[in-house]
């Protein structure tokens, strides 16, 4: 989360970082605890809000090409325009490593990585064989190969991932009383006769669980 808000907070500003990769994401400890910066605008890009459409005329504006190949969006590789939309596929990759404990792109020379870059089968967790639930289309539509079908910029997406942990809770809380999910073990000593609590288990904060996630803290009977 602090990533993608920083991330947000310069698309507001009218920066595209460019370069979002691992190893631009530090934790620094502080007295008030950890906290996630973003580093190495160095080849960040102003943008005006007469840019912010990807469609139109699709040469780069930038004497600066330098990426990182690993992390980059089909439009670095092919020298076209970049914007919000090229960061936004950057956090996709990122979310996916993360989900999946794998880099978005496995071992190869370059000339295998640029291809891979340009697969229209994108590098989403569900390709590694991970299941994120509601976050699984999210992350498909940010690494989208076309900018314009992606979000435009790193507030949509989040505001995406958030309204999927947000659904997903709202499916949890209206489980029927019998639901099984909700019945404790025979062991326990409980019947179904026995009043529900009147405070459900208080579930992780959805700022850090994926939805994938929500099914594992499903609200329980008290013994």
């Amino acid at each position: 989360r602090p990533v993608l808000e920083a991330v947000a907070h310069a698309h507001e500003a009218g920066v595209v970082h460019r370069d979002l990769k691992p190893s631009n994401i530090m934790l620094a400890k502080t007295g008030k605890g950890v906290v996630v910066k973003v580093l190495d605008f160095g080849i960040a890009k102003a943008f005006r809000d007469t840019e912010l459409s990807p469609t139109g005329d699709t040469t780069t504006r930038s004497d600066r090409s330098t990426f990182s190949p690993r992390y980059a969006s089909p439009e670095q590789v092919a020298h076209t325009r970049t914007g919000p939309w090229t960061d936004v596929h950057a956090l996709g990759l990122l979310l996916s490593e993360v989900l999946t404990d794998a880099p978005p792109y496995p071992g190869g020379d370059a000339n295998e990585l640029l291809a891979m870059v340009f697969d229209p089968e994108r590098p989403t967790p569900l390709r590694a064989g991970v299941d994120v639930g509601q976050w699984g289309p999210i992350i498909a539509k940010a690494l989208a190969l076309k900018p314009a079908d992606r979000f435009p910029n790193a507030q949509a997406l989040l505001d995406a991932l958030d309204a999927a942990l947000d659904g997903a809770e709202t499916r949890r809380a209206v489980l029927p009383l019998d639901h099984p999910a909700l019945t404790p073990p025979a062991d326990r000593g409980t019947t179904r006769s026995d009043p529900a609590p009147s405070v459900p288990d208080a579930p992780p904060s959805s700022a850090t669980v994926p939805a994938c996630a929500l099914t594992a803290h499903l609200p329980r009977r008290r013994a």
